[in-house]
């Protein structure tokens, strides 16, 4: 696994005490968090603690019906196929390998997942398996660290 730096550990603090301020949480800072979460706790453990952290953020902002389940899962499970695969890559080496991750975020959710999906209750309440395109193995896992059975429900 690649080590946190100060700027890991700084910022899963400020999720952790909601002292991030919301325009500084974009989707480039949700990765990190996630990716920070997955390379200190693993993929289970991992995706279990951005999932809180997340959820807790969001509601100390006032904004609990902003977390969604699938999304989270989706990019926790695209990080975690990276970790599994070069487990010494840091950061700043993920976003140069994947740099149109940091834009693509309805992108690649409309790839593996029908655009309706993001609108369901369902898929904002639990991490569902995509219609369209698989996601990696590891998606089992990820969606263990979510304390959920992968459901098999379909939108």
């Amino acid at each position: 696994m690649s080590p946190l730096t100060p700027q890991d550990h700084a910022l899963l603090a400020q999720l952790a005490d909601h002292s991030l301020p919301g325009a500084d949480f974009n989707h480039a800072a949700h990765l990190r968090a996630g990716w920070a979460c997955l390379q200190r706790d693993g993929i289970q453990r991992g995706s279990q603690t951005f999932a809180q952290l997340l959820q807790g953020y969001a509601t100390a902002l006032g904004a609990p019906e902003k977390y969604h389940a699938t999304l989270t899962g989706l990019w926790l499970t695209l990080l975690a196929e990276v970790i599994q695969q070069q487990p010494a890559l840091d950061w700043t080496a993920l976003l140069h390998q994947h740099p149109a991750w940091q834009d693509a975020a309805h992108a690649l959710f409309d790839y593996h997942y029908s655009p309706a999906c993001r609108e369901q209750a369902a898929a904002r309440a639990r991490f569902l398996p995509p219609d369209r395109a698989p996601l990696p193995a590891v998606m089992s896992e990820v969606a263990a660290g979510l304390n959920l059975p992968l459901s098999s429900e379909r939108v």
